[in-house]
């Protein structure tokens, strides 16, 4: 009963341009205009592929609009400011955050190879996570090649059958 959403790797991509552009415009930080232009070049290139793939995919009847990184963004602030560009950064909190107003309450935050700035964003970021949501399960899971699979299942299963035992 469980459904997957990964993170977007366009999101994951497009996070370092969008955070750049964010700490040159709101810190007013001096940087040469080729620098500034390509920034905000490649922001636009993403919105304009979002929109183009979303055209496609709209025939499709289970086609739902996926949220755009600043709006995931802007709803991370009151934990990480949208201007953090260190791992995943405000991909982690922001998508919890968007996807528990939609009513998701269980999260896994993989953290894969031994990711320090994931596992400190990661792992950091669950407390105040779980006091915005306190019916949301938040698991930070390492998944590294020396941890053992039966130690990954057994939290999997947990959470699983934490959410079936509650209803969620």
């Amino acid at each position: 009963g469980f459904e997957i959403i990964e993170a977007r790797m366009a999101d994951v991509i497009q996070k370092n341009y969008f955070a750049q552009n964010a700490q040159i415009k709101e810190n007013e930080l001096a940087r040469p205009l080729g620098e500034k232009a390509m920034m905000a070049i490649v922001n636009q290139f993403f919105e304009i592929a979002h929109k183009w793939t979303d055209k496609i995919a709209l025939s499709h009847p289970l086609y739902k609009r996926a949220a755009r990184l600043g709006e995931i963004a802007k709803g991370s602030d009151s934990i990480i400011y949208h201007t953090f560009d260190s791992g995943e950064g405000i991909l982690i909190p922001g998508e919890i955050i968007h996807y528990a107003e939609e009513g998701c309450k269980n999260f896994i935050i993989l953290q894969p190879f031994g990711c320090l700035p994931n596992h400190i964003i990661g792992r950091g970021v669950t407390k105040k996570l779980k006091e915005l949501y306190p019916d949301a399960q938040i698991l930070p899971l390492d998944y590294d090649p020396d941890v053992s699979f039966a130690n990954i299942e057994n939290r999997l299963q947990m959470l699983i059958m934490n959410a079936a035992r509650t209803g969620n």
